[in-house]
Order: C-alpha cells, then sequence, then structure tokens
C-alpha cells in the first residue's frame, strides 16, 4: 500500500487554497458561469425525464471541460509553481516550447476529466437501474425478494468501487504531463483507497455542511418571500459555487497526496 499523510495532504490544501484565493478567484470565473449556464439548461431539459441522470451528465459536457481548465491550472500551480496566464520571457523559441508543454498538460487534464465524469455518470446510471427492481416502493410494504446473485455482484460492484476511486483523480497526473500507469502503481494496493477516501471526506465535508445550512437558513426564507422559482434558481446558484469550491480543495489535497507519493522519485511534470 501507497502511504501519504492525509492530515498534512489536508491541511496544505486549506492553506494553499486560501493564501491563492484571489488568484483562484480569477481562475473560476469564467468555469462558475459556464457551469452555472450549463447546470440549469440540464436541470431544465431533465425534468419529468425517466433518464434524466445519464442526459444531465452528457449536456454538462461544456461545463466539465471548463471545469478541468481550472483544476488542471491548479494542479500545476501546486505541483510545478505555474500560474495562469503565463508570462512570456521574451524568448520566442523557449516560449513557445514551455507553452506547448503546458498546453497539452492542460488539455490532458481536461480530457481525461470529462472523461472520468462521463464515466462515473455512466455507473451511476446503470448501476440505479440495476438495482431499481430491488428497492422497496414503499406501496406494498414487503420489500421484494433479492436473488443472491444480486447480492453476490452488489458486493463486488461496492468493491470494485472502493478500489476504482483512485481513478477519479487521474486527471491529476495528465494535468501534470505524466501518464496514468505511474500514478496507479504508486497507488498500489487497495489500503491507498481508504486514504484518498479519507482526505477526500475531510475536503468535502466543511463543505457538504456548508449547503445543507444555506438551504435551511438562506433558501428555505428567500422561497416565502420571493416564491419557489426564485428559491430554486438561488439553490442552484448556491449549489454551483459551493461544488465548485469543494472541487478545488479536493484536488488539492489529492494533488499534496500525489507529491507526496513522488518525493522522493523522478521529478513531477515538465
Amino acid at each position: 500500500m501507497a502511504y501519504f499523510d492525509l492530515t498534512s495532504a489536508t491541511a496544505n490544501a486549506y492553506r494553499k487554497t486560501w493564501h491563492e484565493r484571489r488568484y483562484l478567484l480569477r481562475l473560476a470565473a469564467m468555469p462558475v458561469l459556464v457551469k452555472l449556464a450549463f447546470y440549469i439548461l440540464a436541470t431544465s431539459l431533465t425534468q419529468g425525464d425517466d433518464g434524466t441522470y445519464m442526459r444531465f451528465v452528457l449536456i454538462m459536457v461544456p461545463a466539465f471541460l471548463a471545469e478541468g481548465w481550472m483544476l488542471s491550472h491548479y494542479v500545476r500551480l501546486i505541483v510545478l509553481d505555474h500560474r495562469w496566464p503565463f508570462r512570456p520571457s521574451g524568448d520566442f523559441e523557449k516560449d513557445m516550447a514551455i507553452l506547448s508543454v503546458r498546453a497539452r498538460g492542460i488539455l490532458s487534464g481536461m480530457i481525461v476529466y470529462v472523461l472520468i465524469n462521463m464515466a462515473v455518470g455512466l455507473f451511476v446510471w446503470g448501476a440505479m437501474a440495476y438495482m431499481m427492481p430491488y428497492v422497496p416502493d414503499g406501496e406494498s410494504g414487503t420489500p421484494p425478494q433479492v436473488p443472491g446473485v444480486v447480492a453476490f455482484l452488489s458486493v463486488l460492484i461496492l468493491g470494485f468501487m472502493f478500489w476504482a476511486f483512485r481513478l477519479i483523480w487521474l486527471y491529476i497526473p495528465y494535468a501534470l504531463n505524466q501518464d496514468g500507469a505511474s500514478y496507479l502503481r504508486a497507488l498500489r494496493g487497495i489500503g491507498s483507497s481508504l486514504h484518498l477516501i479519507g482526505i477526500w471526506l475531510l475536503c468535502l465535508l466543511p463543505f457538504f455542511v456548508a449547503l445543507q445550512i444555506a438551504g435551511a437558513v438562506v433558501i428555505k426564507p428567500f422561497s416565502m418571500v420571493l416564491g419557489d422559482h426564485a428559491a430554486s434558481f438561488l439553490l442552484i446558484v448556491v449549489t454551483v459555487i459551493i461544488d465548485t469550491i469543494k472541487n478545488i480543495f479536493c484536488t488539492a489535497g489529492i494533488a499534496y497526496a500525489y507529491m507526496q507519493l513522488f518525493e522522493k522519485s523522478r521529478p513531477l511534470g515538465k
């Protein structure tokens, strides 16, 4: 099992993100607007549709691209101290070579981020369709019988999900001009997923709580004053903003863990 200190990785993520808050505000401005626009579009086009989730994911692809661009830039800042926008030195050939490497890393990170989100969406959609016949409907009062093979496959799926949690962060090595194979070799053993999940939870929970508080303290009173439609729009705005901030913190936490894995091996990125 790969070892890294989840406490220091999480602490560094919070410290770095707070220190770079002004930079991140500029970096995230356009991706948040794109994400908000497509979230509203996806929500409006998938209401009352049986294929809601997968269609929602497909509509959100441009938003994933924009967010992948932002997160890839932040990964390069954390690991390589590369800031956006690029500031040329005046040496055209040298600047073009550096830009080519950076652009390849950012583009790779964006594409992998989109593919990861689409794969997660497809997996969730398939799992929901597979398990839906065995979920109590609340009307009959008798829970449906679950065949043994279904229960066995469910356990296998849960085990795969636990191991595959590391795949969600594959965009980090690609944003650094590295390959995913080195990343997966470094995270040897299924126990590495436990450390990654720990970092993810430590970065996620404050924003999950913030979203719940926003819904109870802000959205409900707003709904009573201006109506449900206005409250729904405000909820979408708050959800997009908090989700984006959460993704920034989680990416930073995993990026610092990734640095710990490779600090004694070959240099990260170029």
